[in-house]
Order: C-alpha cells, then sequence, then structure tokens
C-alpha cells in the first residue's frame, strides 16, 4: 500500500470508509492512483483538490466511489474494466490556477513519464480532471459530450490524432485471432475501439 506525501486517506475517500479505516484506508484505492497523484502535486506545485467532506465541502465521492452516492454503479463482469471508481481505480481532482484542459494537457505531453503511464483514460469537455487506471497501453481522451476519443501513443510525439465517433464500432475482425485495426496518422498509432470501452 502507497502512501502519498501530499494526501491524506480522507481525501480519496468518504466518510464511512474513512471512520472505519482512517489512514488505512489508501489500502482501497489502486497504488498508481495513488502514487499518479502524489508525483503530480509535486511536479506541478500547487493545491490539488479532490474530497472536501472532511472540511464540510460538498465532495465525498471523488476518489473511491460507494453506494451513497448518486452516480454508484455496482462493479460486474461486464463493467469491470470500465467502472473504475467504486474499484479505487479512477480519481477526480481539481488544481489550483489551472483549468481543467490546462491540467489534461500537461497531462497528454508529459504521458511518457513513468509515473504517467499507468494513467490511460482521461476525460474530456468537463471541468473538472478525470484519469484512471483501465486496462490498455495508450491514454485515452475522451468526451462525454460528443462521445469521440482521441488516442494518444504513448512513444509518439504530439501530432493531432484523427478524432472517430465511439458510437460507430471501429474494430474489425480477422480470422480467429480477432485483430483490431491500428492506423497510424502523422506518427500516432490511433488504435480504434468499440463504444463499450470509452463507458465510465
Amino acid at each position: 500500500m502507497y502512501k502519498p506525501n501530499y494526501f491524506k486517506a480522507y481525501e480519496f475517500v468518504p466518510p464511512l470508509v474513512y471512520g472505519a479505516l482512517k489512514e488505512e484506508s489508501f489500502s482501497k484505492i489502486d497504488d498508481r492512483i495513488l502514487i499518479f497523484m502524489d508525483h503530480l502535486r509535486g511536479a506541478l506545485g500547487r493545491a490539488i483538490t479532490i474530497n472536501t467532506w472532511f472540511f464540510d465541502g460538498k465532495f465525498s465521492q471523488r476518489g473511491l466511489r460507494t453506494e451513497e452516492s448518486g452516480h454508484y454503479v455496482p462493479v460486474t463482469d461486464s463493467n469491470r474494466s470500465t467502472n473504475n471508481h467504486p474499484q479505487g481505480k479512477a480519481v477526480d481532482f481539481d488544481v489550483e490556477g489551472m483549468s481543467a484542459k490546462q491540467v489534461r494537457d500537461w497531462i497528454i505531453k508529459n504521458r511518457n513519464l513513468s509515473w504517467i503511464k499507468p494513467i490511460t483514460f482521461i476525460e474530456d469537455d468537463v471541468n473538472w480532471v478525470h484519469v484512471d487506471v483501465r486496462t490498455g497501453d495508450d491514454l485515452v481522451l475522451w468526451s462525454p459530450k460528443t462521445r469521440k476519443a482521441i488516442i494518444y501513443s504513448r512513444e509518439a510525439e504530439d501530432v493531432p490524432a484523427p478524432v472517430y465517433s465511439v458510437e460507430e464500432p471501429m474494430i474489425t475482425e480477422s480470422g480467429n485471432n480477432k485483430k483490431k485495426t491500428i492506423v497510424v496518422v502523422g506518427g500516432l498509432t490511433v488504435l480504434l475501439v468499440a463504444m463499450y470501452y470509452y463507458k465510465r
């Protein structure tokens, strides 16, 4: 269990969990999320806000999400790969003095750093930052507003990628091994995946 230098456990979990486990509540959060947040705080040198309930704020479900949340969705076999908050594999946050877009752009630009590589999914077109560690190698920037995604290769330079609608499945199958279609544009490898991959 990783224990961050810059955060307390109550910033990642809701009141009932913290009340039962106190600082051991970190065990409910994926180490990759904790390490990312700790390093991001150090790299940016700015305060980061996750949950605020401990100081009578309104946020209590921005890390681990439990049944008390109106946005809670039970984890099932069919949504396990995309339903990340209840598994402690996602976090929503704000950075002092930076817009959500500025933070997203910074993460994308620095996506090849070792502590950012586990982050594989970022939400776009929202006024907070959402990241998670769902299965994948590249970094997906997905908009719940447009239902479209840009996929950034870990090795590529910052070359703009095509935007594909996830409402139209873009996977093709070849033979028995069901190969996913790979398109290379301007040095950027774009992995086309079906709509379910992007659902949170």
